[in-house]
């Protein structure tokens, strides 16, 4: 059998294939609209599903591992991001993944300054994770990103998950 921390040794292995690393998303052919990123090594695959529409800045998503072909962790997430905010996301999660810290699958809580668009002002932003529950085996939490200058909400995504063992 496959132990906790092998698997979760793995998840920090492969996310750093996907988005929040050097991965390129393909198109799942069986589910218009939406894209992945996978990343398999000799016992373990990984396949990261997630949706959004260019009509909206909402996004949901799924994360599989699979130990020799078998389902055996899962994590779901929903919410929505300014493209903006989208890379404090992703430098929070990166972060994360790099370190080894697991917060629910999600990033590590940092503050950011940086120009939001090319035509306006440094402003500081603030990536949070809010966790409910945080073993690798059951987790749940929420995280956000807000425009501290104004304190303004700039998304956010809900997430839990578990293993299937």
């Amino acid at each position: 059998m496959v132990e906790l921390a092998e698997v979760q040794e793995f998840f920090f292995k492969a996310m750093l294939h996907g988005w929040a690393g050097d991965g390129k998303p393909i198109a799942v052919t069986d589910m218009p609209g939406f894209k992945e990123f996978s990343f398999q090594d000799s016992k373990f695959l990984l396949k990261d599903r997630f949706s959004s529409t260019p009509e909206s800045d909402k996004s949901s998503g799924t994360t599989t591992i699979w130990f020799q072909d078998v389902p055996i962790w899962n994590m779901y997430y929903a919410g929505w991001y300014t493209k903006e905010a989208s890379g404090v996301v992703k430098h929070a999660l990166r972060q994360a993944y790099e370190n080894e810290v697991f917060r629910g699958g999600r990033g590590q809580p940092c503050t950011l300054t940086k120009q939001m668009s090319p035509d306006s002002q440094e402003i500081t932003v603030r990536y949070n994770n809010v966790l409910r529950s945080n073993g690798f085996d059951q987790f749940e939490g929420c995280e956000d990103v807000r425009n501290m200058s104004h304190n303004e909400l700039c998304g956010y995504h809900r997430y839990h998950g578990m293993i299937l063992l």
